[in-house]
């Protein structure tokens, strides 16, 4: 009974894509809802990432039963790490990676 509430009957198989480009690099998302009765994961693609051309910001936000936080993380993750410029700055990427 507890998975009707959760999951469809049949699953939803419409792929979803985004594609984007800069002069460095080029990509492509897909999504499926699935079996889910919503989609629950979000993602972010930035190819100028903090104003430069040769930075880019990529994020998968796995919704883990409920959608709020994954799209939360997508509209705040590039300002959050924006707003931690100092750090990223640091060219030991290991470094601001810890």
């Amino acid at each position: 009974m507890g998975a009707s509430l959760v999951y469809l009957s049949e699953p939803i198989t419409e792929i979803d894509q985004e594609e984007g480009s800069n002069n460095y690099l080029r990509f492509v998302t897909a999504s499926m809802q699935g079996w889910r009765l919503n989609m629950e994961d979000s993602h972010l693609a930035e190819v100028k990432f903090m104003d430069s051309d040769q930075k880019a910001l990529f994020g998968v936000f796995d919704g883990h039963g409920g959608r709020e936080v994954a799209v939360y993380c997508k509209k705040h993750y590039s300002t959050m790490l924006e707003d931690q410029k100092k750090v990223i700055e640091i060219e030991n990427v290991q470094e601001w990676l810890r």
